[in-house]
C-alpha cells in the first residue's frame, strides 16, 4: 500500500510559501496563474490606454454613454456565449478560442483604423470591443481559476493571481507612456497589445496541458440544476432583507464608476488629445497600479480588519460623496473669486475623483465582495451571485448609459444660449452632484446590508449552516447590540445572546454589560452567565447598577458574584455576612468559595463549615449550589474528600456539577468519572461539554482511550468526537496523526467527524498536513484494496467452491467496497464543494439510469483527480459494484489468478485493511474447506481486539489442529468477552474428550 510521507517544510521555497500563505502543492499553479494573468493584463492595458486616446480623439466623451448601452447588451451576449462554448468544447479549446478572438480582430482593426472613410466607424466598435475583451479575459481567468484550484484553495491562491491586474497596471502605465507611445505611436499598440495576448494564453494553454486532470476533454455540462435538486432554495424574510439591499449595493456601486468614469474621460477630453492624451493615461495607470499595489499588499486586509467588512464597503461612497461635495463647494466659491478658473477645479476634482474610485474599488471593495455573498445559504449563493454579476449589473450599465445620453440632450435643450465651454461647466458641476447623490445611497445600502447581517446570521446558526469564520466580528457585535437594544421579542433576544457566546465568548461583556438594566430577568441571568466566563473590572460599574435596582435573587446573586470575582484587593470581611443560613444559597456559596480561597484560618474555617452544610443538606438546590461552589475552592484535598459521596448523590444534577468540578480543578484521578458521565443521558451533555472545556488538557485521557483497539467503536468514535470539539490545533493534529495511522470503520469515523464537526478548520488542518497529495494517496490506498477485494471475489466465486462459508466471505467482501467508496466520497468533500459531492452520491446510490448519469455528470464537471477516469469507470453503474464493473481496477492492481486456497491466505497478509467481519469469515472459511493458514497469522488473529475474530480462529483452530488449539486454550481462558470464555470451556470439553 501507499505510504503517506510528511512534507518538507524547512527549504527556502516552503518558507516562501508560507510566507504568502500558500501550500507546497499551490506554489507552481499559482505562479503560472499569475504570470499568465500579469502577460495579459499588460496587453490589455496598453489596449484599453491607446483606444481611450483614439476613442476621445475621434469620437468624443459625449458619445461614451451609447457605448453603455451597447455594452450592457453585449455582456450578456458574451456570457451566453461563452456558455455555449463550454457546453460544446472542451475547456482547453474555450480557452483557445477565447484567446484568439480576443487578439485576431485587433489586426482587422489596425487595419481598419488607416482607412479614413471607416476610420471613426472602427474605433467606436474598437471601443466598444474594449469591453467585451475585459469580460472575455476576467471569464478565461477565473474559469480557468475556478479548474485548476479546489474551492478552498482558491481563497488563498486567487488574492495572488488577481494582483497581477495591479502589477501588469504598473508595468503597462510606465512603459506605454517612456517606450512604446515614442518608439511606435498609438495606433501601432495594437499590434504590440495582441502579441501579449497571445504569449498570455499560450501560457495559459501549457497550464491546461501541465494539469490537464483538471481540465477534461468533454464539454463542461451545467451543472447547477443538479446541485440545486439536492438542496432547498426557500428564501425567508429575513433573506430577502438581506438580498435587497445586496442588489442595490451592486446596482450602485456600478452605476458610480460609469458616472465617475464618463465625468472623467469627458474632462481628459478637453485637455488633451492623441498621443499626448496616451502618455497622460499611461503614467495615470502607473501611478494608479504602484499604490495600488502597495494598498493591496499593505493596507486592505488591515483595513478589513480593523474597520469591519461594512464599515470598510461604506469607505469608497463616502469618500466619493466627500470628495464630490468639496469640489462642488470650491467650484462655487474660488470659481467666483477667480483664483482659479471653475474648469479647472471641475478637471482635477474628476480626476481626484477618478483615481479614489479605482483605488478603492480594485482594493477594499474587490476584496470585500465576495465576503458580502457568504451570509447567504450555499445552495442559492451561486445563483444569487450570477443574477448579481450577470444580470443586475449589465441592466445598470445600460440603464445608466441611457440616463446620461437624455440628461445631456436634455441640458442642451434647456441651455440653447450658453456656449460649449459654459455648458460643460454645468454638466461638470451636474455630474458631480450626481456622484454625491448616488454614493450616498451606495453607502446607505451598505448601512442596511450591515442592519440585516446578523438577523440573517442568527437564522443561518439556527439551521446549521453558518461557518463563523465568515463572520464580521465588529459588524456582528454593532448588529447584536441594536437587536437586543430595539424591542424584539425575548426568543430572539435569547438567540443572540447564545450566538455572541460562541462566536466571542471572552469579550461578551462588552456588548451584553450596557444592557443589563434593560434587559428582563431570565434574559440579565444568561448574560451574567455569559459574562463571568471572563468576569473583568472593565463592566463592574455596570454590573453594580444593576444590583441597585435589587433584581430576583438569581440574577442578583451571580451580579454579586461576578462583582467579588472581578475585584482584585476584595476584602473577605464583606464577605462574612453573607454566610447567613438565611441568605440565597447562590450568594453564599459564592460569598463561602471566596472567603475559604482569600480569608485567613478563622474566616476559612468559617467558611469550610458553610460549604459542608451545604454539600450534606437534605435540599437538592443547597447540594447544587455547594458542589458548584467548589469550583472557586483552591484546596484539592478539600475537595477531593467530597468526591466519592457527591459521585454517588441520588441527584443528577449534583453529579452533573461534580462533572464540572472535576473538569475545571483538573482532577485527573477522576477522569473515569467523566468518561462514565458520558455513558447516563442526565450526564452526558455536562460531561461531553466538561471535557471540551478542558480544552489540551483532555487530549491524553481521550487519546488514550481512541487509539485502544479494544474499546467498542462507539466510545472510539465520542474519544474522536470530543477532539474535533475541542478544536485546537492540537487536537486536530492528533485527529489527523490517527487518520493516517488507521483504516477501514476507524477512518470513515474519523474523517466523518472532521467534516461534520470539525468544520473548516478541521479540514484545513487535515489539507496543511497532507496536502493534495496526501489526501490523492489517501484515495489511492483505498483504491489498491478495491483491486485486492476484486481479485479475491473473482477467485472465490466459482464452481470449486460453494458453501455458505463462501457466500459470507463474498457478503463481507461487497460491504467493505460499499464502506470503501463512503471514505472516498468522504475524502473528495476535502477538496471539492461538499454540495456537489454529496449531490453526486445522491444520485449514484439510485436504481435509476438516470440519477446516476446525472450523478457521473456531476462528478465529471468536479473532480481533477489522477485517477478520475477510473472512479468514473468503476461507478458507471453506481455504487453497487459487480465483477464486471470492478474489472477496471486491473489498471492499477494487476489481476493475477490463484487457487481458492492460496487467494484465502493471501487476502489475510492484508488483515490490517479488512473489516472484523471480514477477517472472521476468512477463518471460518478456512475451516469449512481443511485449508492450511500461516501460524503467524493464526496466532496474530487470536490476540485480534474482536471478539468475533478470536472467536472464528478457534473454530479453525479446533478443526485444523486440535493439540495446538487445546495448548493455546489457557491463554483465553480468562478473556474479557464472555462468549469466547464460554467458547474456550466448550472447547476444553470438548478436545480433552477426544
Amino acid at each position: 500500500m501507499k505510504t503517506i510521507r510528511s512534507r518538507p517544510r524547512n527549504d527556502w521555497r516552503s518558507k516562501i510559501l508560507k510566507l504568502v500563505n500558500l501550500r507546497p502543492e499551490e506554489g507552481e499553479r499559482t505562479f503560472l496563474m499569475f504570470v499568465f494573468y500579469t502577460i495579459t493584463s499588460i496587453g490589455m492595458v496598453w489596449l484599453e490606454q491607446a483606444v481611450v486616446a483614439l476613442f476621445l480623439e475621434r469620437c468624443g466623451a459625449e458619445n461614451l454613454p451609447f457605448i453603455y448601452i451597447a455594452s450592457a447588451v453585449m455582456s450578456s451576449g458574451l456570457g451566453f456565449l461563452y456558455s455555449w462554448l463550454q457546453k460544446n468544447l472542451p475547456l482547453r479549446q474555450v480557452f483557445i478560442v477565447i484567446v484568439l478572438l480576443m487578439s485576431l480582430p485587433l489586426i482587422l482593426f489596425r487595419i481598419a483604423i488607416n482607412i479614413e472613410i471607416i476610420a471613426v466607424a472602427t474605433i467606436f466598435v474598437l471601443r466598444l470591443w474594449l469591453d467585451a475583451q475585459d469580460i472575455l479575459n476576467d471569464l478565461n481567468t477565473q474559469v480557468a481559476a475556478n479548474q485548476i484550484f479546489n474551492i478552498r484553495e482558491i481563497k488563498r491562491t486567487y488574492p495572488i493571481i488577481s494582483s497581477g491586474l495591479l502589477m501588469g497596471d504598473v508595468i503597462a502605465g510606465f512603459s506605454l507612456s517612456l517606450i512604446l507611445i515614442p518608439l511606435i505611436g498609438v495606433k501601432n499598440i495594437l499590434w504590440v497589445a495582441g502579441g501579449m495576448i497571445i504569449i498570455g494564453g499560450t501560457i495559459l494553454f501549457y497550464l491546461t496541458k501541465k494539469y490537464k486532470q483538471a481540465f477534461p476533454d468533454t464539454p463542461v455540462r451545467e451543472i447547477e440544476d443538479l446541485q440545486s435538486s439536492y438542496a432547498s432554495k426557500k428564501t425567508d424574510r429575513s433573506l430577502r432583507k438581506y438580498i435587497i439591499p445586496l442588489f442595490l449595493f451592486f446596482i450602485m456601486g456600478e452605476v458610480l464608476y460609469l458616472l465617475v468614469e464618463f465625468q472623467y474621460l469627458g474632462e481628459l477630453d478637453t485637455q488633451y488629445s492623441g498621443d499626448a492624451m496616451a502618455k497622460f493615461l499611461g503614467l495615470y495607470s502607473g501611478i494608479l497600479g504602484l499604490v495600488e499595489l502597495g494598498t493591496q499588499w499593505f493596507v486592505s486586509s488591515r483595513a478589513v480588519e480593523r474597520l469591519g467588512v461594512f464599515v470598510a464597503a461604506m469607505f469608497l461612497p463616502i469618500s466619493l460623496s466627500v470628495l464630490g461635495v468639496i469640489t462642488l463647494i470650491l467650484n462655487q466659491f474660488l470659481g467666483l473669486n477667480a483664483m482659479i478658473s471653475a474648469a479647472q477645479i471641475i478637471f482635477w476634482g474628476s480626476i481626484i475623483l477618478r483615481f479614489f474610485d479605482e483605488l478603492l474599488r480594485y482594493t477594499l471593495i474587490a476584496g470585500i465582495e465576495p465576503f458580502l455573498f457568504q451570509p447567504l445559504p450555499s445552495e442559492i449563493r451561486s445563483s444569487i451571485q450570477t443574477f448579481v454579476q450577470g444580470v443586475a449589473q449589465p441592466l445598470a450599465t445600460g440603464l445608466t448609459g441611457i440616463t446620461i445620453l437624455v440628461g445631456i440632450k436634455l441640458l442642451k435643450w434647456s441651455f440653447p444660449d450658453k456656449n460649449i465651454e459654459a455648458l460643460r461647466q454645468l454638466q461638470g458641476g451636474i455630474f458631480i452632484g450626481a456622484i454625491v447623490v448616488f454614493s450616498t445611497v451606495w453607502a446607505l445600502s451598505a448601512w442596511f446590508l450591515r442592519s440585516n447581517y446578523v438577523s440573517l446570521l442568527v437564522d443561518g446558526a439556527e439551521k446549521g449552516r453558518l461557518g463563523f469564520g465568515d463572520v464580521d466580528l465588529k459588524a456582528f457585535k454593532r448588529a447584536i447590540l441594536e437587536s437586543l437594544a430595539q424591542k424584539t421579542t425575548e426568543a430572539d433576544q435569547r438567540s443572540c445572546i447564545q450566538l455572541l457566546e460562541r462566536i466571542d465568548p471572552m469579550n461578551a461583556g462588552e456588548v451584553l454589560s450596557p444592557l443589563l438594566t434593560t434587559l428582563s430577568p431570565s434574559l440579565q441571568k444568561q448574560s451574567l452567565t455569559a459574562m463571568l466566563k471572563n468576569p473583568t473590572t472593565t463592566y463592574r460599574l455596570e454590573v453594580q447598577r444593576l444590583v441597585e435596582k435589587k433584581p430576583p435573587i438569581e440574577v442578583l446573586g451571580l451580579a454579586l458574584r461576578y462583582l467579588w470575582l472581578s475585584q482584585t484587593d476584595l476584602d473577605p470581611k464583606i464577605l462574612k455576612p453573607y454566610l447567613n443560613e438565611r441568605v440565597d444559597a447562590v450568594v453564599r456559596g459564592t460569598a463561602a468559595s471566596l472567603l475559604f480561597r482569600q480569608g485567613n484560618a478563622q474566616e476559612s474555617s468559617q467558611a469550610e463549615a458553610s460549604l459542608e452544610k451545604m454539600l450534606l443538606s437534605p435540599k437538592e438546590r443547597e447540594r447544587i449550589v455547594g458542589t458548584q461552589a467548589l469550583k472557586d475552592i483552591t484546596d484539592l484535598e478539600f475537595i477531593i474528600k467530597y468526591i466519592p459521596s457527591l459521585l454517588q448523590d441520588e441527584s443528577a444534577k449534583v453529579r452533573s456539577a461534580l462533572l464540572e468540578v472535576i473538569g475545571a480543578k483538573r482532577i485527573n484521578n477522576y477522569y473515569p468519572s467523566l468518561l462514565k458521565g458520558l455513558s447516563y443521558k442526565s450526564t452526558r451533555e455536562v460531561a461531553r461539554q466538561t471535557l471540551i472545556n478542558m480544552g489540551n488538557d483532555a487530549l491524553p485521557f481521550l487519546i488514550n482511550l481512541a487509539i485502544d483497539s479494544r474499546q467498542s467503536d462507539f466510545i472510539r468514535s465520542q474519544m474522536w468526537g470530543l477532539m474535533a470539539e475541542i478544536a485546537t490545533p492540537e487536537a486536530f493534529n492528533e485527529l489527523v496523526n490517527q487518520l493516517m495511522s488507521s483504516w477501514g470503520l476507524a477512518r470513515r469515523n474519523i474523517l466523518r467527524i472532521i467534516l461534520k464537526t470539525g468544520g473548516e478548520m478541521g479540514i484545513e488542518t487535515v489539507l496543511d498536513q497532507l496536502g493534495r497529495s496526501g489526501i490523492e494517496t489517501l484515495i489511492d490506498q483505498e483504491l489498491l484494496l478495491l483491486g485486492q477485494i476484486y481479485g479475491a471475489r473473482l477467485d472465490l466465486n466459482n464452481d470449486r467452491v460453494s458453501c455458505e462459508e463462501v457466500d459470507l466471505l463474498n457478503s463481507a467482501l461487497m460491504g467493505m467496497q460499499k464502506d470503501l467508496l463512503e471514505r472516498c466520497f468522504f475524502l473528495m468533500q476535502f477538496l471539492y464543494p461538499l454540495s456537489s459531492i454529496q449531490a453526486a452520491l445522491l444520485n449514484l446510490n439510485s436504481d435509476s439510469q438516470n440519477s446516476i448519469a446525472l450523478g457521473l455528470e456531476l462528478l465529471d464537471n468536479t473532480l481533477d483527480l489522477p485517477q478520475k477516469a477510473l472512479i468514473l469507470e468503476l461507478l458507471d453503474g453506481g455504487l453497487n459494484l459487480n465483477l464486471t464493473k470492478l474489472a477496471v481496477i486491473d489498471t492499477i492492481v494487476p489481476y493475477k489468478p490463484m487457487k481458492p486456497s492460496d487467494r484465502l491466505r493471501h487476502l489475510i497478509t492484508f488483515r490490517h485493511f479488512l473489516s472484523d467481519w471480514t477477517l472472521a469469515c476468512c477463518f471460518h472459511l478456512g475451516r469449512s474447506q481443511r485449508w492450511t493458514i500461516t501460524k503467524e497469522a493464526t496466532l496474530v488473529c487470536l490476540r485480534h481486539p474482536n471478539n468475533v475474530v478470536r472467536e472464528a480462529v478457534l473454530w479453525y483452530l479446533k478443526e485444523a489442529s486440535p493439540r495446538i488449539c487445546l495448548e493455546l486454550l489457557p491463554m483465553l481462558k480468562n478473556d474479557s468477552n464472555p462468549i469466547v470464555s464460554a467458547q474456550v470451556i466448550q472447547l476444553q470439553k470438548e478436545l480433552q474428550s477426544i
